[in-house]
């Protein structure tokens, strides 16, 4: 009974320790979803097919080579040897082996592989290309987090500041300072202060819930996360649209990967005029057989198989002369699809620019926002406090005094979503000038 009651406190001790809640931060977060992402796994998946068809490409230099084997029965009449016919059963057994090899087919095979090699970086591109779409997802939904703890705190806060504030006209009340009508008005507040707290809540909630279920997470009810995140905001803003235009070229995985299909297009053409030259192969076999005949004197196996082997080998040139016109509408085709994937960077790049001048204006005006909401904090926190002092001596109305209140609380509210907005633009900018999430 001594050791079980033992164990039970041991267990009782360490169960917290077991249990503890994980806390996860930013990177934690990008990397899970990287891991669990299911856009992800099938950009991966696809990059492991192109590179199977890049390895068969230089695999199709090798020789094939193939084995046959045949077993056959006759049975019935047939003329012998004696210019007669007999009933007759005859067996024969064959064995056959060649191999063959294309010696020259227009280049199409060497380009085949170049071709094949620009796929497969290029599927790579897109890999990573979904994998910092889902970073910057995960992040978003971060700074969402982030943003509804704030506004979380905050309405606490004015819970607080609400019951500070009834301790304080209770006092008035009974000092004749202040109608006791006040008490109603000041508790009707104290109500509504509630109620956006569990809006407050909610937000939360369902902001966790979001992020953990972007990230694959089951247990989203103990999910949470870290509120200390370090987000670099210096000097994003310090080149021009056009810098961070022609920066985000040169690495940019949605940019390369067009660029690599159209290296990819440009071997298919050279691929399809491979075809207007001729084609030589070599290929090799060797053949053997036993036959058995009834009512016949057979000779046995291993002289049958001395006597039956056969050798070959070949050299076959093939010269295209007319193919109803098949080889120059595939060259014609090819052009058209590289015109059609120069059409296709050309888009890319007009969205990109289009989108590093959103991102750039965005953080301008995020900057600016936080200037005004530094200002409106510090203006309207004055005026609080001013109609706070006047409230205690008595002499103001408690309508003012909520007026200024409400707008303290609406200018930090401002302050909140300007900060992280313009974090958030920022972290977009510097992404742009190659720093990766």
């Amino acid at each position: 009974m001594k050791k079980v009651l033992s164990l039970f406190i041991v267990f009782s001790l360490t169960c917290p320790f077991s249990f503890a809640q994980k806390i996860w931060t930013l990177d934690e977060c990008i990397k899970q979803a990287k891991q669990e992402n299911l856009t992800v796994k099938q950009q991966i998946i696809q990059a492991d097919v192109s590179k199977v068809d890049h390895q068969q490409s230089k695999q199709n230099l090798l020789p094939d080579l193939n084995m046959r084997l045949g077993q056959g029965f006759s049975f019935g009449r047939s003329l012998t040897e004696s210019n007669a016919y007999e009933n007759t059963n005859v067996q024969n057994s064959s064995l056959g082996i060649s191999s063959g090899i294309t010696l020259f087919d227009g280049l199409q095979m060497f380009n085949n592989i170049k071709k094949s090699n620009f796929d497969f970086q290029a599927a790579l591109q897109d890999v990573a290309k979904a994998q910092d779409n889902i970073a910057l997802q995960v992040m978003t939904y971060y700074l969402e987090v982030l943003y509804a703890k704030e506004n979380l705190k905050l309405a606490e806060q004015q819970i607080v500041f609400t019951k500070e504030q009834l301790q304080k006209t209770a006092y008035l009340i009974e000092s004749g300072r202040a109608p006791k009508g006040q008490l109603y008005e000041i508790n009707a507040q104290l109500a509504q202060d509630e109620v956006s707290l569990s809006t407050a809540k909610n937000t939360l909630s369902l902001d966790l819930l979001n992020l953990a279920q972007l990230l694959y997470i089951e247990d989203v009810v103990s999910f949470d996360v870290d509120d200390n995140i370090l987000l670099s905001e210096d000097g994003v803003l310090e080149r021009t649209v056009d810098e961070i235009y022609q920066k985000a070229l040169e690495f940019l995985p949605s940019v390369k990967a067009e660029e690599l299909r159209i290296k990819s297009s440009e071997t298919a053409i050279k691929v399809q005029r491979g075809a207007y030259l001729p084609q030589l192969t070599f290929s090799a076999s060797y053949g053997n057989g036993y036959y058995h005949t009834d009512n016949v004197v057979n000779l046995d196996f291993q002289d049958q198989l001395e006597q039956n082997r056969t050798f070959g080998m070949s050299f076959n040139l093939s010269i295209p002369i007319f193919n109803r016109m098949s080889v120059c509408n595939n060259v014609k085709k090819a052009n058209y699809n590289l015109q059609t994937q120069q059409l296709s960077l050309e888009n890319v790049k007009y969205n990109l620019r289009k989108e590093i001048q959103q991102a750039y204006a965005n953080a301008v005006s995020a900057r600016e926002k936080i200037k005004l909401a530094d200002a409106n904090v510090t203006a309207y926190s004055e005026a609080y406090r001013y109609q706070a002092d006047k409230y205690e001596a008595g002499t103001t109305a408690l309508y003012e005094y909520n007026e200024a209140k409400n707008k303290l609380t609406k200018a930090m509210s401002e302050k909140i979503q300007a900060k992280f907005a313009y974090m958030f633009r920022c972290r977009v900018l510097a992404y742009y000038q190659g720093e990766k999430f």
